[in-house]
């Protein structure tokens, strides 16, 4: 019988130079029928601060906010906030028959997965029991829909991806 073994491990971690770049260092080492085969590499990434991840998240909502506009939505709310939950957008459609709740997901690049990819079952259930709140809230007549907006970029350089009618809400 063949069996497997596979282990990852890291063995320092430490910001290094005056680039101000945090590098690891791991060994990985892959077990198969009592032979180990050991690479040893350098994993290099750009640090940021949660003040600097905020930042950067509003700059992604306004980034999307701003493409809204462009595209005659007019936006209701922005972060609107009941207890620990929000919704980064909401906005009426150009025609104003529709009320649409926007997730944004901002990214540097999308090289590990799509900013869309974020939005799971979970979020979908926090986004659909806040948006009925703020239904109730202010005694919304019209439909309602989810829409993703995936920022993914930075400066100049930014790809705005709009997902309309991104998720059937949940039946209770």
């Amino acid at each position: 019988m063949l069996s497997a073994r596979f282990a990852l491990s890291l063995t320092s971690s430490k910001i290094g130079g005056t680039s101000g770049k945090k590098t690891k260092n791991f060994v990985f080492c892959f077990a198969f029928r009592s032979v180990c085969t050991i690479f040893v590499g350098e994993h290099t990434t750009n640090p940021i601060s949660m003040a600097q991840h905020n930042d950067y998240g509003r700059w992604g909502e306004q980034q999307a906010a701003d493409y809204l506009q462009r595209k005659g939505y007019s936006i209701c709310h922005r972060n609107w906030r009941i207890g620990h939950r929000d919704l980064d957008i909401t906005a009426l459609t150009p025609d104003g028959e529709t009320l649409v709740v926007v997730e944004v997901k901002t990214r540097r690049n999308a090289d590990f997965s799509s900013p869309e990819e974020a939005v799971d079952w979970r979020k979908i259930h926090h986004l659909t029991r806040t948006a009925q709140a703020y239904v109730q809230r202010y005694q919304v007549s019209c439909g309602v829909r989810f829409d993703i907006i995936s920022v993914t970029g930075t400066g100049d350089n930014v790809r705005i991806n709009h997902v309309e009618n991104a998720f059937i809400p949940p039946m209770r």
